[in-house]
């Protein structure tokens, strides 16, 4: 059975990011390949492959889910569990269009909001934080309430990328608009798990997220979108790139730059 060899193969990764994600993606492809009544290596075919393929869209997420299944059909293949690299006759999907044309605009964000205010209040929260701080979904799923600092404004203290500890703010404004939600949190984790001292894992965290996107009918919307939202609607407002960068944990400026580009498109969209 092809699902039983997934634990095995997981045993290759020491990265529990890496494992998450490859887990999550090798069993979308289980369970595409089980609605066409394959579950076992010998029922794999190239047409399948190929059909599997071709049903995924262009994105980031697809880009992912390609490189985790031809690297398991890799290894099915060096551990003598096929005769043939069957991973090899899999295209890689093309990169998505340039950032600009990924930004929402201020009616997107507001539909987003809206459908998750309405459906599930606790998406809500994170869907904000996401969009007023820029911090990775990695970062968010993994708050601690201890280190939220109530005050005019609302301070968070957060596990940015390369393990370092940094402060993120929510203005007075928003942060009224959310202050009584997050004070009713007794949680260990401002988001937490199955278990009430676990953290929301970030394949949940990015579920919750893509299930308010394909309702606001904004399929191309991911917890990334909403970093890049905030890069683009702080630079529309007037924020310095350098203060944008700093906020964004962005090694180079650079890098911040690229998101002039879109505020230049159409600032009215933004703000």
């Amino acid at each position: 059975m092809l699902s039983s060899l997934k634990p095995i193969f997981l045993r290759e990764f020491n990265s529990k990011r890496t494992i998450e994600t490859y887990n999550y993606s090798v069993d979308s492809f289980l369970l595409f390949v089980q609605t066409k009544q394959v579950t076992t290596i010998e029922g794999l075919t190239i047409s399948l492959l190929k059909e599997w393929r071709n049903q995924l869209t262009i994105s980031y997420a697809s880009r992912t889910k390609v490189i985790a299944v031809k690297s398991f059909l890799k290894w099915l293949y060096t551990n003598d569990y096929t005769q043939k690299n069957l991973g090899k006759c899999i295209k890689m999907v093309p990169k998505p269009d340039p950032l600009v044309d990924r930004i929402c605009g201020k009616t997107d964000i507001d539909t987003l909001f809206r459908i998750a205010e309405t459906t599930h209040k606790e998406t809500a929260l994170m869907l904000k934080i996401l969009f007023w701080t820029g911090i990775r979904l990695s970062a968010c799923c993994t708050i601690l309430t201890k280190h939220i600092t109530m005050g005019e404004s609302i301070s968070i203290k957060v596990l940015s990328k390369g393990n370092c500890w940094r402060t993120v703010h929510i203005c007075k404004v928003k942060a009224d608009t959310v202050r009584d939600q997050i004070q009713s949190i007794h949680t260990k984790y401002l988001f937490a798990g199955r278990y009430r001292n676990t953290p929301i894992s970030r394949s949940a965290g990015h579920r919750r997220i893509k299930k308010i996107a394909n309702k606001a009918e904004l399929h191309h919307v991911t917890a990334h979108v909403y970093r890049h939202c905030f890069a683009t609607f702080s630079l529309a407002a007037g924020a310095p790139l350098t203060a944008v960068r700093d906020a964004m944990n962005h090694k180079s400026i650079s890098t911040t730059s690229l998101y002039l580009h879109s505020v230049e498109k159409d600032v009215s969209t933004y703000i």
